[in-house]
């Protein structure tokens, strides 16, 4: 009989060992859900945090993109048109449409560097600027030298050029009616090369946006 209250008394010790472990886990397990619940709440709110940045972030490279377009949009697009009209090698370029040109492109220069010095960007965007203001001094030059024996008077109240220099700068505005065509070509790929960097930045950070909305919309999913 002593036996049978021993054994049973062992019983009832082992069970209530298993019982208060039990309880003990379930127990803890209630007090950490809160605390992960918290941290699931915190992790969306700081996501939500990261797509308004993002969004605004591709807001602005794409208005950043069309400024840049259209800062030397027009001299590209003008001398590509002029250019086609004549399909030859720029020797039939009229000089008063030279003038006309380089004004506009010095005007482009202006709202470019304006553009630059209000923006920066990544270094290979950077880069890029750098090549399209590289492109377009030797152009505006280039114009300037087509234009110059018709704009320019040999004698008057401002100049007595001498015959020699006054040849020199005749023939040099004939050369550079020819070089007019692959300076504009330059320029031209440049603006496509800056054009492109947008494009990847822009590509990189909707990348990014996608990430951040797959992970809201699966935390979504598991509340």
């Amino acid at each position: 009989m002593t036996s049978c209250l021993q054994q049973a008394y062992d019983l009832l010790k082992e069970w209530q060992t298993l019982v208060a472990g039990a309880l003990a886990i379930l127990a803890a397990k209630m007090a950490t859900k809160p605390v992960w619940q918290q941290l699931d709440r915190m992790e969306t709110q700081s996501r939500i945090m990261v797509r308004e940045t993002l969004v605004r972030r591709i807001e602005e490279l794409e208005q950043r993109r069309r400024t840049a377009r259209a800062a030397v949009g027009e001299t590209v697009a003008t001398i590509s048109q002029y250019l086609g009209w004549w399909d030859d090698d720029g020797s039939q370029i009229d000089e008063n449409w030279a003038f006309e040109r380089s004004q506009v492109a010095a005007m482009d220069a202006g709202k470019f560097r304006a553009f630059r010095e209000r923006n920066r960007d990544t270094p290979e965007i950077e880069l890029a600027k750098d090549a399209v203001a590289a492109a377009l001094t030797p152009l505006i030059a280039c114009l300037d030298d087509v234009h110059r024996p018709a704009s320019t008077q040999q004698h008057d109240d401002d100049h007595d050029i001498p015959d020699e220099e006054w040849e020199a700068i005749e023939q040099r505005g004939e050369a550079a009616k020819l070089e007019v065509n692959g300076l504009h070509t330059v320029l031209r790929q440049a603006s496509d090369a800056l054009d492109a960097e947008y494009s990847t930045s822009l590509d990189l950070v909707r990348t990014k946006l996608v990430d951040v909305d797959s992970h809201l919309l699966s935390s979504l999913e598991n509340t």
